[in-house]
């Protein structure tokens, strides 16, 4: 990228409303390209992004803020827009971002559960058990299993407790 090209490139910029038109300033905003990268195509985009998000310029803060939005810079400086504080308005040039898809491996041969062996085998070995038991619980339980049920489970169950004339000490005095 040669001083010309950069210099064409700032002169775009010009048409902005409030471009600095001194020599030093303009110099200033080469200088602060190259410091952001060496790439002309990263430098055609961020001029014509700027005269695109900007109606009047912004200032040499917001030149990076907006080359920050997409790229990293060359210097390692970065900036975040003051302007627009939650991020510039979406470039419709921009590659759109994708997210790639999740690698799904297969299961080593013999293994149903995992790729760990012994947990495939402790899992699978707690499912079957599970599953010979629940031929067990047929349906609500019957009476005599509620009443072989303890306490705190029949209460669990819906049942009332038990009278309150049990549950008070029955050696009490009643004062009237």
């Amino acid at each position: 990228m040669t001083y010309e090209v950069l210099r064409d490139l700032v002169a775009r910029l010009s048409t902005m409303r409030y471009f600095p038109s001194g020599p030093a300033a303009q110099l200033a905003l080469i200088e602060t390209m190259t410091d952001l990268t060496d790439d002309e195509e990263k430098v055609r985009w961020l001029v014509k992004r700027m005269r695109q998000v900007y109606q009047e310029w912004p200032g040499e803060h917001e030149l990076r803020a907006c080359f920050c939005s997409r790229w990293r810079p060359k210097d390692g400086i970065e900036a975040a827009s003051t302007i627009f504080p939650e991020g510039l308005p979406p470039d419709p040039m921009a590659p759109k971002k994708q997210i790639a898809a999740a690698e799904v491996k297969a299961l080593p041969p013999g293994q149903s559960v995992s790729a760990n062996k012994s947990f495939d085998t402790k899992l699978r070995l707690a499912v079957e058990k599970l599953e010979a038991k629940s031929g067990e619980f047929n349906g609500p339980a019957t009476p005599e299993e509620i009443a072989a049920a303890p306490d705190w489970l029949r209460q669990l169950e819906g049942y009332p407790p038990k009278e309150p004339e049990e549950a008070a000490p029955k050696n009490r005095t009643q004062i009237h």
